[in-house]
């Protein structure tokens, strides 16, 4: 897993000066990038784009599925969450509440190496002044400013 965060900033520039007067924020960038191990209904569709309807049994062999990469983008806006752990003692959770997919990564079939599905998710502005994403921490090493 790899978080990111990317801010652009435009200078402005000033007759009187040959260094910015100050900066404003343009874009800024929130991204996960990770890899699943797994093939299924739930992890094609986030990988390749696509609906729940593009996936179907066979009508002759029950026991093939289908999944039918379409041929055009798919909006798939969703929320996304990673938990992990150290210990029993400390848990961290992040949690984007809107994005999606925005890159994905060569699928490599390689004998000696497991199949992964890459993939880049990209936070998406919730609107309103609200917060792009959330850390929500247990970790008795963390303090919270007083008035907080």
């Amino acid at each position: 897993m790899t978080f990111s965060k990317k801010d652009k900033l435009d200078p402005v520039e000033t007759w009187q000066s040959i260094s910015p007067a100050r900066f404003v924020y343009a874009h800024r960038d929130l991204t996960l990038k990770f890899s699943m191990l797994q093939f299924n209904e739930d992890t094609l569709p986030f990988f390749l784009g696509g609906v729940p309807a593009d996936i179907r049994r066979d009508a002759t062999k029950p026991d093939i599925v289908h999944f039918d990469v379409p041929d055009g983008p798919t909006f798939d806006e969703r929320a996304l969450g990673l938990e992990f752990t150290d210990g029993t003692a400390v848990t961290y959770r992040f949690v984007i509440p809107r994005g999606q997919v925005t890159a994905t990564d060569d699928i490599k079939l390689a004998r000696k190496a497991a199949a992964m599905l890459g993939a880049t998710f990209t936070a998406l502005s919730p609107g309103d002044g609200q917060a792009l994403a959330t850390f929500v921490m247990k970790d008795a090493a963390y303090t919270v400013p007083a008035g907080a």
